[in-house]
């Protein structure tokens, strides 16, 4: 599993477009373009589980990028967690201005106008705490809730591996 891989199953391996141009995952998995987005959603949904270890990042703002955002020292315990809790939990159709068109084609188009409005006014190179940034972004227009079995089987599989 690799970032890229974490991109394409967020996007239900589905062709990407912004602006009416196609974005590839090889792009879209970049630490300045779609990666920042993914990893705060990751972020959100196991905040204040026993999960919420298996990665650590910071998020700074950056205006030369697609949403405003940049992700730095990204570090993963595991990766195959994150992709577990993206097939559990995350689809880009849950996020507001993501929507797919009528070639089935994922357009994020409106959430990168979205993100870059709601960032705007934020001094460049700020870092961000994930649960300002998601509220800054987000408005309380999403929830993101493991279940707490998903979360247990989830921690079992993490102390295994490090055995």
């Amino acid at each position: 599993m690799d970032l890229e891989q974490l991109i394409k199953r967020f996007f239900d391996y589905r062709d990407v477009f912004c602006e009416g141009m196609e974005v590839e995952s090889s792009v879209l998995q970049k630490s300045d373009v779609f990666l920042p987005i993914l990893m705060l959603l990751v972020q959100k949904a196991v905040n204040n589980t026993m999960l919420e270890s298996i990665f650590s990042f910071n998020l700074r703002k950056k205006e030369e990028s697609l949403c405003y955002l940049s992700i730095e020292e990204l570090k993963f315990s595991s990766l195959d967690s994150a992709a577990n809790i993206i097939e559990e939990l995350i689809h880009y159709d849950q996020i507001p201005g993501i929507v797919l068109n009528d070639k089935l084609e994922v357009v994020i188009s409106d959430f990168v106008l979205n993100s870059r409005k709601s960032l705007d006014s934020i001094p460049e190179g700020a870092f961000f705490s994930s649960d300002a940034l998601f509220e800054i972004l987000f408005d309380g227009e999403l929830s993101l809730n493991l279940s707490d079995e998903f979360i247990q089987t989830q921690a079992e599989v993490l102390s295994f591996c490090e055995m």
